[in-house]
């Protein structure tokens, strides 16, 4: 903007991201999953030095045939497949003579300069591998087209398609220099340094408007680490060659050193922008760090943040080309299809020497296939370079990971059953633009956003309280994802107030206020987890402005193995219409019967939706538009007011299941806190309480606590089988006490088996416990046998 507003791009993505069948002279393989065989590591070389001769960025001359002798491994053929199909494709396409500023649909050429950029670094590494003088002679004839352009990217703009010209280019450079003439490598090197300084202005300027250089001071977004990694492959492809090199290669390490620091305080891997956006990010960003730190010993890679993103990403796992259960931030599925995030997996897995990031890379490229096209070949490039030949995968397990993670950054949950595609996946997002670190960092001004800092958050959406559900592979309950559906909640799960949407990102000033978002963030106020249940309370109260709103917590109870109960409290100070929001798959289709909602997919995956609450309420149902338009219901009461409970009850079914499904009923509302009872076709039931607004001892229905929540489950004969507490000193029914002496911030569950003789008890403790356990003549807790006392139906036992 003319007073030099940071403004963000009006494209961060490839606008032209191609996949299998949208893109004119696409390959895709889609390989079976092949079993590990060992291949002999490369021999390790010295570090070479930043000074000697060509080629240096991943390898050096002496290497070049243990790089070609890594083709031998079944790893490396896909990788190789694709790249060879790509150069194939190109040896007989015209190179335009001059900076391209319009699209050719009949020779297939691009204005996006990305595309240029990436290419390179595929018809470079194919001379290398083959070195066949057609392989060679394509890639000097695009480098040397190139060095003619005046401008390498569109109308002078100094932004993505400069960083990845630059980055194509002086690899390219870097790999081809031996067979250069010398004076092709003074006019290829003259030209990377004539562009590499123009994007070196962009970094240390303020903003202008030609250039749109809005992106040196936004750490936490993907066009700075981006921009600054191809700037910094040219400093270190031209150091010794260029006496700007070290200035240029200062800057980007001061500018990396910003990001960098902020990724570390990331302690779940997760990544604000959504899952794409950080794979496009780390694939720039790790090819330079590499390199930096075999040229010049500087290690700025985000190794704390990188060894959690495995973990991140097997949580999020999904079988079946859904590859994920948390669609926040700007994503596309298309994006995700095979590129950056298979080279980032693998590089991470090798680095780390992670078994569970090569199971993940091998689950993605089964189920996605590769591609050869220009939008993802080059990242197979870099994954043939850095990946580990010998690394066995290893596929996650709840006995590795357990079955439910708070992402403490996203403020987020995941519940899993397991990693099969028979198994059931939930997630509910509650936290603030930016993720909980960069948020904390920038309203409290701490580094690197002391001083100039922008918290850019373009690509974050409008979604707290978000929640998805899968079953395997199959969406049962999803978000309309999408990149430029920012401001807009009706695109998520979660709830529209008087029509509003929560507040957009872009209503902060551009990210340049800190003061500007205190107080905006949404949250997870309360968590719970024991082996049969689970609980989590997110707080999107202050995500809205809405004038009056006192509170919008989500409570979300998981019975396991099989259902959720989701209670929505809403209160304001003004009558108001609340709209609860669930999507569906693009395929499914949805009717209602009374008081459910029943959404089935074409593979008979089926999601019930019952309304407990409010007792009378008006849907719609409806799509979006688009080819991945998602179905959607919408709920409102029929009458407006200033506090609503909307209690659902969410179960997965197919057509020979449904009749046979959970029945709920609303026991008691008192508000103050809800009693749900779910029955079952067995008549076992399971009587859900919910203190929403308790503080001390407080009565509901026939049950009394002073804290969160608890679940009772009684078999068909009424007797306990389960009991759950969390966040409650005790629970009591009528006049008996089922369970006292508990730690009010932990949880507690009992299991009952062998006709109540046996007890199981799991949880945190803090001195004696007193439970209901009539029969029992054994107990065990947390896995250890323990002694206890018995008064009358009671045991009392001290952990």
């Amino acid at each position: 903007s003319p007073n030099g507003t940071a403004v963000p791009p009006t494209s961060h993505r490839r606008s032209q991201r191609a996949t299998a069948t949208s893109t004119p002279g696409c390959y895709q393989l889609r390989p079976s999953r092949p079993t590990s065989t060992a291949l002999p590591a490369a021999t390790a070389t010295s570090t070479p030095d930043p000074q000697a001769s060509h080629p240096r960025l991943f390898f050096t001359a002496s290497e070049i045939a243990a790089v070609r002798a890594k083709l031998a491994h079944p790893q490396s053929q896909a990788m190789w497949e694709s790249i060879r199909t790509l150069t194939d494709q190109h040896m007989n396409k015209p190179i335009p003579a001059s900076s391209p500023s319009t699209y050719d649909p009949n020779q297939n050429l691009y204005t996006d300069y990305r595309a240029y950029g990436d290419l390179l670094v595929s018809f470079a590494f194919a001379c290398v591998m083959t070195d066949l003088p057609a392989d060679c002679n394509l890639a000097k004839q695009y480098l040397l087209t190139y060095a003619t352009w005046t401008n390498w990217e569109k109308d002078d703009v100094r932004d993505l398609g400069l960083a990845h010209m630059l980055m194509g280019n002086a690899t390219a450079y870097d790999w081809l220099y031996p067979k250069l003439t010398p004076a092709e490598r003074t006019t290829i090197r003259t030209a990377i340094g004539f562009h590499a300084e123009r994007m070196y202005e962009a970094s240390i300027s303020p903003m202008n408007t030609t250039w749109n250089n809005w992106w040196p001071s936004s750490y936490m977004q993907n066009h700075f680490s981006i921009n600054h990694s191809g700037l910094g492959i040219a400093a270190l492809v031209l150091h010794g060659e260029d006496s700007r090199a070290q200035k240029w290669l200062d800057r980007v390490t001061d500018r990396i050193t910003r990001s960098t620091s902020i990724h570390n305080q990331i302690v779940d891997g997760s990544w604000h922008e959504g899952t794409p956006y950080k794979d496009y990010l780390l694939g720039m960003l790790l090819p330079f760090t590499h390199n930096l730190e075999r040229l010049h010993n500087i290690n700025l890679t985000p190794d704390p943040y990188i060894e959690r993103l495995i973990a991140f990403r097997a949580y999020n796992h999904l079988p079946n080309r859904s590859l994920t259960i948390l669609t926040n931030g700007s994503f596309g599925w298309d994006w995700m299809a095979g590129g950056e995030q298979l080279f980032v997996g693998r590089y991470i897995a090798a680095r780390t020497q992670n078994g569970m990031g090569e199971w993940l890379v091998r689950e993605w490229e089964h189920d996605m296939g590769r591609f050869s096209n220009v939008w993802k070949t080059s990242w197979y490039v870099f994954e043939y370079l850095t990946y580990d030949p010998d690394l066995e995968p290893v596929a996650p397990t709840a006995a590795m990971l357990g079955q439910a993670w708070h992402l403490q950054d996203l403020d987020a949950v995941i519940w899993r059953t397991g990693w099969s595609n028979d198994d059931l996946i939930f997630s509910l997002k509650s936290g603030p633009f930016g993720g909980r670190a960069a948020f904390n960092n920038f309203i409290n001004r701490q580094f690197p956003c002391n001083t100039s800092c922008q918290l850019n958050i373009a690509h974050d959406h409008a979604d707290a309280n978000n929640f998805n559900i899968a079953w395997g592979g199959t969406w049962l309950a999803t978000e309309n994802e999408g990149e430029w559906r920012v401001g807009t909640s009706s695109y998520h799960n979660t709830i529209l107030i008087d029509g509003q949407d929560q507040r957009s990102p872009h209503a902060f000033q551009y990210y340049r206020t800190p003061s500007a978002m205190v107080g905006s963030d949404g949250f997870i106020e309360a968590l719970a987890d024991s082996p049969s249940f689970n609980y989590v309370v997110g707080n999107a109260t202050r995500t809205y402005a809405v004038s009056g709103l006192q509170e919008f917590t989500r409570h979300v109870v998981f019975v396991r193995p099989g259902y959720f109960v989701m209670l929505d409290n809403l209160e304001s100070t003004t009558s108001r219409s609340y709209t609860w929001i669930s999507h569906f798959s693009q395929t499914a289709s949805a009717t209602r019967s009374g008081s459910w909602i029943r959404a089935t997919n074409p593979d008979n995956r089926q999601l019930g939706v019952q309304v407990l609450a409010p007792a009378s309420f008006n849907h719609t149902f409806g799509k979006h538009s688009g080819s991945l338009g998602k179905q959607y219901v919408r709920i409102t009461p029929s009458s407006a007011s200033q506090n609503a409970r909307i209690i659902t009850l969410l179960t997965p079914a197919t057509s020979t299941t449904w009749d046979s499904r959970p029945q709920g009923t609303l026991q008691a509302d008192s508000g103050q806190g809800a009693v749900v009872r779910v029955t079952h076709a067995n008549s076992a039931y399971d009587d859900v309480i919910y203190g929403y607004n308790v503080s001390s001892a407080t009565t509901i229905g026939n049950y009394t606590l002073d804290g969160r929540v608890a679940v009772v489950s009684r078999d068909a004969g009424g007797n306990l089988a389960k009991l759950f507490v969390a966040h409650s000193t005790f629970l009591r029914q009528g006049s008996t006490d089922l369970v006292s002496g508990l730690l009010s911030g932990a949880e507690f569950e009992a299991a009952y088996s062998n006709g109540g003789t046996q007890v199981a008890v799991a949880g945190a403790f803090g001195g004696t416990v007193q439970l209901y356990a009539p029969a029992a003549t054994s107990l065990t807790v947390n896995g250890t046998a323990q002694t206890f006392t018995r008064n009358g139906d009671s045991i009392s036992f001290t952990p």
